[in-house]
């Protein structure tokens, strides 16, 4: 973790890196430290899943927590559900950044595999009925790619409302994972739309970012804030098959 700027009351921010990896950023003084930043800005492909939604009867599911920064959208009646593998970006999370203590929502966070927390919970007989479900767990160069399976998304749209959203943040440095979510999409019957953004150089606490909402509601890419900003759909694969848990290949994919 590391603070910025703290000799500016107006300036001063707390970030988290991994590597090269940013994974948030926080304002520390009110009321820039409600705003949400870096991948999760308004125009963003989640923000404005989040936001097409009627606030105060939202559920929307998290898998990555980073610094809580979605929490920012959270108003009350909302439910936040934020998978998370790493107790220590926990602590971080609670302790140094206020995203969470801030959030006008009730959050729960979940701590394990993903994955495998949500196995768990269809097996108690507890889907989610997730308006939208972020994955934000593929920025860095080593990606859980079992989470991008085919047999990953069967257990996401068991958690998803008829009419939601799975909003797949596909930003990366090294790997092109779009054509991957579109053919998931098309397995499952679904519609995918990319929303690419590139925020004004002056708000320099959000980031250019790619996002994949995947659903089928048809009336999603109807929403004039989503249909303005939607990317041309990708070229398919010329070759590769679905990913599986039992067949992956990175190398297609590489940029």
């Amino acid at each position: 973790m590391f603070e910025h700027d703290a000799h500016d009351p107006a300036l001063h921010y707390l970030s988290l890196v991994n590597g090269v990896t940013a994974h948030g950023m926080q304002f520390v003084s009110w009321p820039q430290s409600a705003w949400p930043t870096t991948y999760y800005g308004r125009q963003s492909g989640v923000g404005l899943a989040i936001d097409r939604l009627p606030p105060g009867e939202r559920h929307i599911g998290l898998v990555g927590l980073g610094v809580g920064t979605l929490a920012a959208y959270g108003e009350p009646g909302d439910r936040l559900r934020i998978y998370e593998i790493n107790p220590e970006v926990i602590k971080v999370a609670e302790d140094r950044f206020s995203y969470l203590s801030q959030s006008r929502a009730e959050h729960q966070l979940v701590l394990g595999d993903a994955r495998l927390s949500m196995e768990q919970e269809l097996a108690r007989g507890e889907p989610q009925e997730f308006d939208v479900l972020a994955l934000d767990a593929f920025s860095s160069d080593a990606i859980p790619v079992h989470l991008l399976t085919k047999e990953a998304f069967e257990i996401y749209l068991k958690h998803l409302k008829p009419d939601g959203v799975i909003a797949v943040h596909t930003s990366n440095r090294y790997l092109n994972l779009e054509p991957i979510v579109h053919q998931l999409a098309r397995h499952f019957g679904c519609e995918a739309f990319t929303i690419t953004d590139f925020p004004d150089r002056d708000k320099r606490w959000l980031y250019g970012t790619t996002w994949i909402l995947v659903t089928r509601n048809p009336y999603v890419k109807e929403d004039p804030a989503i249909a303005a900003l939607l990317d041309d759909p990708p070229a398919p694969l010329k070759s590769g098959p679905l990913w599986t848990d039992d067949q992956v290949s990175l190398f297609k994919v590489l940029k």
